[in-house]
């Protein structure tokens, strides 16, 4: 499967997602993360796809909350 860490509007997933590929898209913010729930939906990539709506991290095992 492909990672889209930080999906923003999902653009680079969302094409391979086109493509037939599995994509996993990673955006914490709300907002980007309802546009690229959108973009899933309109475009009937639900099988290919799974939104997790978290932030992503290197660093030890912290809890941010995004509003």
């Amino acid at each position: 499967p492909h990672r889209n860490i930080g999906a923003n509007i999902g653009l680079y997933g969302l094409y391979f997602a086109s493509r037939g590929c599995f994509v996993h898209f990673v955006e914490a913010l709300p907002l980007n993360a309802d546009h690229v729930q959108f973009s899933i939906n309109a475009n009937g990539f639900g099988q290919h796809t799974r939104l997790h709506r978290v932030a992503v991290s290197a660093v030890g095992n912290r809890t941010i909350a995004m509003r």
